[in-house]
């Protein structure tokens, strides 16, 4: 058992707070822990706490997190469980471009739809025309 204890005290007049740092989780002890105590697990590199009961993940520290993307519904899936659907973009508010349609001839708008420009140019007879040709 590979299980290193310190105590980390902050300054005077403060609570102390054991520290522990074990090759891996399974080594942590669960007597005579303070409530509050930290430990990192070298295994899983994974910092935790004790709850008085049990160690529980503090969570942010170390392993990964894979993310996959469906365009077709928006959602940004994590295997943390926490899933977001990214917006769309709205004259108020920034987000994710709707699709456009195809073509070469629709800009998007401020308002976040995409339209043929109002001079009823496409885009190749309003570039000819700002060069001056």
């Amino acid at each position: 058992m590979a299980v290193n204890a310190v105590t980390y005290k902050p300054g005077t007049d403060q609570r102390r707070v054991p520290f522990l740092v074990a090759d891996t989780a399974s080594e942590l002890p669960t007597v005579s822990v303070p409530e509050g105590a930290l430990a990192y697990s070298k295994d899983t590199d994974e910092l935790s706490t004790y709850n008085g009961s049990a160690w529980a993940s503090v969570g942010g520290v170390g392993g990964s997190t894979n993310l996959t993307y469906t365009a077709a519904t928006r959602v940004l899936a994590s295997s943390t469980g926490t899933d977001a659907t990214l917006p769309l973009v709205t004259s108020g508010d920034a987000g994710l471009a709707p699709a456009s349609g195809g073509g070469t001839s629709n800009f998007l708008r401020a308002d976040g739809t995409w339209a043929t420009p109002s001079s009823g140019l496409t885009h190749a007879q309003a570039l000819a025309r700002t060069l001056g040709a």
